[in-house]
Order: structure tokens, then sequence, then C-alpha cells
């Protein structure tokens, strides 16, 4: 099963925030894309979204995931 391209453009956006260092628009789109994963599984269902769902995040590489991450924890102050 392939990413569809909405969350594949999302996920090109959000890598190349990284890459640049704008983590305020990488933390925005990841949360995007989340919110694009959960509005599909209203839609189509968690079964089918949740695969979906790992494929798009395995674009991702561990330092992009962490990075992002870590960043939307210490902006909500974790």
């Amino acid at each position: 099963m392939a990413v569809r391209i909405e969350l594949l453009d999302e996920v090109v956006i959000a890598k190349r925030c990284f890459k640049n260092n704008c983590m305020e628009q990488a933390g925005k789109v990841w949360e995007e894309i989340h919110d694009m994963i959960e509005e599909l599984e209203n839609t189509e269902g968690k079964e089918k979204v949740m695969h979906e769902y790992h494929q798009t995040m395995s674009l991702f590489t561990d330092d992009e995931v962490f990075g992002i991450t870590d960043y939307l924890k210490k902006k909500a102050g974790c």
C-alpha cells in the first residue's frame, strides 16, 4: 500500500523544514499529518489507516522523528 499524495506532500514539507532547522513549521506540519490520519480513521476505518500511518511515519528518519517530537514536547512544557 502506498502513501496517499496528501500525506506524502506533508512529509516532504516536514522533512524540508527539519533540514532547514525550521522546527516551528516542522512541528506544525507533523501535527497536520496526525490530524489528517485521525480524520481518515473516522471515514475509512482504523485498521486500514493504521497501515498507512505506519507507511507514512517510515518515511521519516529517527533523527527527524526525535527532533520534531522533542521540539513539540519542549514547546508543550514537557
